[in-house]
């Protein structure tokens, strides 16, 4: 039985991503965005009323995320905190970490290569996932105002601009004991980096691409750590990056190259790994440059050149055709009985999931989930899946 009905499933994920990929986009744009993540050249992207939207192989598993306050991407495993304080969203690529029903009221989480962290209000802590390093050994940690995991490893930002760490050290990545007047912590996944208050940077962990080569860094306002690279803005507007092969610098085989001596004077943020960064903008607008194998580079041009056509048919309307189309595939349509109906407004398309049950050849009723789309323009509906 399960071997037939996950294949089934695996199908109905990814036609629901494509949908939503292409359609959530058509009515948002750059000027909505709260946050980006990226892994590998896949890419998310958290907008300021919840829903999230993206390319890739990996994000597409989060397309249908809404209520979303937050988002942390890091090796690959996605977590999302929901602005109802519930249990979060994860995406976990290994399917090795599961968040169970201590994870709620959460304010502030990570997720490493093998273990999640979160706090809670009342400031108790709760974990998932490896702990045989002591990743997961935070309980007595007071004042935090920032966390970040790693491989292995978990990182906390003191109020009083100290760090802690906590986990695997093979590679000095827990050396930050004597860290001071740090205002900003960011996470590798063998390294961290510090922002000092004078605007320096500090960083510790693998070195093995120069991730950790900072400290000639000054003026820098923020920065980010990703696998294999640091990435840091100056005041100045200038984008320092630790990858000299990164893709943002050499233009190779369709990167988006960063023009030559270029700066950003109005740059408030900047967010990245070895593969894509995205700069953000005073004015809300956003420039990304590197990688543009899943179309990270011309998302928000995409976007905002999407034109909307005004609604013929309204949502009841598409719901009874929807449900007029869902009759054709019942044995006994007068059997039909709707316990919940979900619908997704996206451009000109309603995304509709009905939780039904209809009478079954044996007399009885059997329960089912149907996803279909309508246009709200012709009417016309296109079956996703049916079990």
């Amino acid at each position: 039985m399960k071997k037939t009905i996950i294949p089934r499933i695996l199908t109905f994920t990814l036609i629901l991503a494509l949908f939503l990929s292409s359609n959530a986009i058509a009515a948002k744009s750059m000027l909505d965005v709260k946050d980006i993540g990226f892994y590998l050249d896949d890419f998310l992207v958290l907008y300021k009323d919840g829903t999230v939207d993206g390319k890739g192989f990996y994000t597409s598993e989060c397309l249908s995320w809404s209520g979303v306050s937050s988002i942390r991407v890091n090796s690959g495993r996605i977590i999302g905190l929901k602005s109802d304080n519930s249990i979060p969203y994860l995406y976990d690529r290994s399917l090795k970490l599961e968040l169970d029903s201590d994870w709620k009221n959460i304010v502030m989480a990570a997720v490493g290569d093998s273990h999640a962290i979160g706090l809670r209000e009342d400031g108790t802590w709760v974990s998932a996932g490896e702990y045989r390093n002591g990743e997961c050994d935070v309980d007595d940690w007071t004042d935090i105002v920032d966390i970040g995991a790693g491989n292995g490893f978990t990182v906390g930002l003191k109020s009083d601009g100290t760090v802690v760490a906590t986990g695997k050290n093979d590679k000095g990545q827990c050396n930050v004991s004597e860290w001071k007047g740090i205002v900003k912590i960011s996470v590798g996944y063998n390294h961290v980096v510090g922002l000092c208050s004078d605007g320096k940077v500090v960083a510790t962990g693998e070195d093995d691409n120069d991730e950790c080569f900072v400290g000639r860094w000054k003026n820098v306002i923020d920065i980010d750590a990703n696998h294999g690279v640091t990435l840091g803005l100056t005041s100045e507007g200038k984008i320092l990056i630790t990858n000299k092969r990164h893709a943002a610098l050499d233009g190779y085989s369709g990167h988006r190259q960063i023009p030559e001596n270029a700066t950003f004077k109005n740059a408030k943020r900047i967010v990245g790994n070895d593969f894509v960064i995205a700069i953000f903008l005073d004015d809300g607008t956003i420039d990304i440059y590197g990688d543009n194998g899943e179309g990270a580079c011309d998302f928000f041009e995409k976007t905002e050149s999407s034109n909307n056509k005004e609604e013929t048919l309204s949502e009841d309307k598409c719901k009874d055709i929807a449900i007029e189309y869902l009759n054709k595939y019942l044995k006994n349509p007068s059997s039909l009985q709707i316990h919940n109906t979900t619908c997704t407004k996206d451009g000109d398309k309603y995304l509709f999931i009905f939780d039904y049950s209809a009478m079954n050849s044996f007399g009885g009723y059997t329960r089912s989930t149907y996803y279909c789309m309508v246009d709200s323009k012709d009417g016309e509906v296109t079956l996703a899946y049916s079990n």
